[in-house]
């Protein structure tokens, strides 16, 4: 599924419904198919703004690679995901594991 979302993004640069169902794929509980989808995410750049507050959610409890690959994202989404920035800057500040 993940890869026919990609390619879909790929050829017609829109979106059909796929960022819903990776945001959908976010509270799996197998944590490759969590990482494949933000990554995914990713790739769907500002047409993906609808993911920032699921991703802030992982961000706050993420392991440091998790949480690089969710900030990773959230700069390809750009400005929308401009809330989630200062809770990683916090945690940062507050000595937890960051990047």
């Amino acid at each position: 599924m993940l890869a026919s979302a990609l390619a879909l993004r790929k050829i017609e640069h829109y979106d059909h419904g796929e960022v819903s169902a990776l945001i959908g794929l976010l509270t799996n509980k197998d944590s490759e198919i969590i990482t494949a989808a933000i990554w995914t995410l990713g790739e769907f750049g500002e047409d993906a703004g609808e993911a920032v507050p699921p991703l802030r959610k992982i961000l706050e409890t993420a392991h440091p690679e998790t949480a690089a690959l969710v900030v990773r994202t959230l700069g390809l989404i750009g400005p929308a995901a401009r809330p989630a920035i200062p809770r990683r800057i916090r945690r940062q500040l507050h000595g937890l594991p960051g990047l």
